[in-house]
């Protein structure tokens, strides 16, 4: 039998969390003429863009509390096209 008392702290227990770990979306560290990007302002290529896009509408639904992203360009772009889906 369970006592009352252990009842009561599986009721006071805090809800499960999630965490998801992404990575940012596509970049190109080279521009069009071969030159390299800075590795702290990598922009998302369009197609980096398009997969942050298609991962914030498959977490559509799910309520984030909160976002943890490096100082990157790259990812800051990913969380902000992700949240925003």
């Amino acid at each position: 039998a369970i006592s009352s008392e252990a009842i009561n702290m599986q009721l006071s227990l805090p809800k499960r969390r999630r965490l998801f770990i992404m990575r940012h979306g596509e970049v190109a560290y080279f521009d069009g003429s071969g030159a390299p990007f800075r590795p702290d302002v990598v922009p998302l290529t369009p197609r980096g863009q398009q997969q942050a896009q298609a991962a914030g509408q498959a977490l559509a639904d799910v309520p984030f509390d909160r976002a943890f992203v490096s100082p990157l360009l790259r990812t800051h772009e990913t969380a902000e096209l992700v949240l925003s889906g």
